[in-house]
């Protein structure tokens, strides 16, 4: 066997020439998303097939991940920098390592399943910290190596990467400097409270949609909880949200000064220009002066990572998110403006929130901090699990809430924060769902199918996908609902599509409330996003995208009773024709079971899953 790993994820010429000698068997990677496959195929090439991992298999790397992060994480954690960078926050987007993780995992099950095979095999798209451990591995089982210009390569991570890593910091700094300033100009000074006042805080965040015509304000996370909270709280004590904007800042910032019976505040408008720039100092000198450490054993299923690690934190693993580390200054100044009874805030283990509860303990070490998580967790959310020596070390809350016991469930099963401190609460922001009856199974006359993308960039290959399979299809609509942090004319230029050229079979969601456009589709096709829970909820059938992730970002992932999966070579109609021809009672039966299991996972709300939100 021999191996050629290109960093490039296309084929050079003379490789495509080769094609014409024989088959050329391949893997790639990157997101070229559209037709790469396709094009490859009919060109004699061969895609390999990794196999998927099993579910043990998937555990077994998850475990070893949170280990290797939590191993960094005593090492370089008495750096409050360390918190906000992206390697530490285990995000499972914006961290380097899960694509590295899927790039390596993927690979070494193609090298060993067909190591002893008399075979060349290409690996297009890899990046160069993944490449040193390939080679490393193939060289120790006597596998002959070849990496195109690998000095070129080398030069590229080491500099290339680290300076766009610097050109996404500088230009963080900069446009948190103009929140700051905007906040001042949209929003005004905070007056609704003062100084040395009792105060509840709520952490959220705000659209445009979170707004209605009559000044009232419904929180996109956390729903009525302000208003549940009244009721329970001390007459002094102000239940106050700050939220922070995702787009039309200025609008929703505007807004927020006539909401009636509420009091919601930007984050920025706390935050103040000196905060800004003791944090350009803080994070400048830790990135000049400071290297992050690698610990001496680092090992997924066996593989060696520390060379992968350590081009990692040369080039993009130590990137600072500016942003986010600004709320450690914002943690410090409610502490010190307000008397702070508690605090309920989100609890996905994020940047941010390491740092805001930095902050809050830096001034007031007594407060309790109750973290919500709002949503599905999907085995990918590994900034929520804690490894066993990450408890005490990283910054958590005091304990954690979620939308109900299969959530908390997953928590337990895979994160080592105290199990006596996770608790089944209430899905806040979706109450709304049992209010609607569940839907009726509806005609196929004119089938429907409804495209959930996630608020962000990586749902282009689910995006591409339904474009590919949609010229395929010209008698099934796709309907195409985007996340509202991430508009769906971001995701056709990041495809470099024009409206214009989009099948008319492709329709674009512009109803406000996803239950909408739930209750007007056949089934459902997500890759990653918390609708599928909702969809499933009220009787929809779903369909996954799979992209082939090493850790799963389905939200439902230990659910299969009325779910199928789809990958990008694989077409929808056989699984839409099988959804069809369901019988009805069959149908109902699947239907009823996903019921019974979201109300398990979204549960409704009471008095007594409230008082959990209470810093009691």
């Amino acid at each position: 066997m021999r191996i050629h790993l290109f960093s490039s994820d296309q084929p050079c010429q003379k490789i495509i020439d080769n094609a014409e000698c024989g088959p050329v068997n391949y893997l790639y990677f990157k997101n070229s998303c559209l037709s790469t496959s396709a094009q490859l195929d009919k060109r004699n090439f061969n895609l390999m097939d990794s196999h998927r991992l099993s579910e043990s298999e998937s555990e077994d790397i998850l475990n070893d991940y949170i280990n290797i992060i939590g191993s960094m994480s005593i090492i370089n954690g008495t750096h409050r920098e360390w918190w906000s960078t992206d390697i530490a926050s285990k995000n499972r987007i914006l961290s380097p390592m899960q694509g590295a993780l899927n790039q390596l995992i993927l690979s070494i099950r193609v090298i060993d399943n067909h190591e002893h095979d008399r075979l060349n095999l290409y690996i297009f798209g890899v990046s160069y910290p993944v490449i040193t451990v390939i080679k490393k591995y193939c060289e120790q089982k006597k596998i002959i190596v070849e990496v195109d210009r690998i000095f070129f390569l080398r030069l590229s991570s080491r500099f290339s990467l680290k300076l766009k890593s610097w050109n996404i910091f500088l230009r963080d700094m900069l446009s948190s400097l103009l929140r700051v300033a905007r906040s001042r100009i949209s929003y005004g000074k905070v007056k609704v409270i003062k100084k040395g006042e009792p105060v509840f805080l709520i952490k959220s965040w705000v659209f445009p949609s979170s707004f209605s015509s009559n000044n009232s304000y419904q929180d996109p996370y956390c729903g009525n909880l302000a208003s549940y909270l009244t009721n329970y709280l001390e007459n002094k004590t102000k239940v106050v949200t700050i939220s922070q904007g995702f787009n039309e800042r200025d609008y929703c910032y505007k807004k927020m000064k006539d909401i009636n019976g509420r009091i919601i505040i930007p984050v920025e408008s706390f935050l103040s220009y000196s905060d800004v720039f003791f944090g350009i100092l803080s994070t400048i000198w830790y990135q000049v002066t400071y290297s992050i450490k690698i610990p001496n054993s680092a090992f997924v299923t066996k593989i060696d990572l520390r060379p992968m690690l350590y081009e990692l934190v040369k080039s993009t693993g130590r990137l600072i998110r500016f942003g986010d580390y600004l709320y450690y200054y914002l943690g410090r100044r409610l502490a010190k403006n307000f008397a702070l009874k508690g605090c309920v805030m989100s609890y996905e283990g994020n940047h941010w929130e390491k740092m805001f509860i930095l902050g809050l303990r830096d001034i007031n070490s007594e407060i309790k901090i109750i973290g919500y998580h709002h949503s599905a967790i999907p085995q990918a959310a590994a900034g929520v699990f804690l490894s066993e020596c990450e408890v005490g070390l990283t910054p958590s809350p005091n304990r954690i809430v979620t939308t109900g016991l299969r959530s908390c469930n997953i928590l337990k099963r895979y994160s080592h924060f105290p199990h006596n401190k996770i608790q089944p609460g209430c899905a806040l922001a979706h109450q709304y769902l049992y209010d609607f009856d569940f839907l009726p199974r509806r005609k196929h006359s004119d089938f429907r199918v409804l495209v959930a993308l996630e608020g962000v960039l990586e749902a282009c290959e689910l995006l591409s996908y339904v474009i590919h399979q949609s010229k395929q299809l010209p008698l099934i609509e796709f309907t195409v609902r985007s996340h509202p942090a991430l508009p769906i004319e971001v995701l056709l230029r990041e495809l470099s599509i024009d409206y214009k050229s989009l099948p008319a079979n492709i329709k674009f969601s512009n109803v406000i409330k996803v239950v909408d456009d739930i209750s007007r589709c056949n089934v459902l096709l997500y890759w990653g996003t918390a609708t599928s829970v909702e969809a499933l909820m009220m009787g929809v059938p779903l369909i996954c995208f799979n992209r082939g992730d090493t850790l799963s970002f389905d939200p439902l992932f230990n659910f299969s009773e009325f779910k199928w999966s789809v990958d990008t070579n694989t077409p929808i109609l056989p699984i839409l024709d099988e959804i069809k021809n369901m019988p009805d009672q069959h149908y109902t039966e699947k239907s009823f079971a996903g019921n019974k299991y979201v109300k398990e996972y979204l549960t409704k709300a009471s008095k007594e899953n409230i008082r959990l939100f209470l810093a009691e």
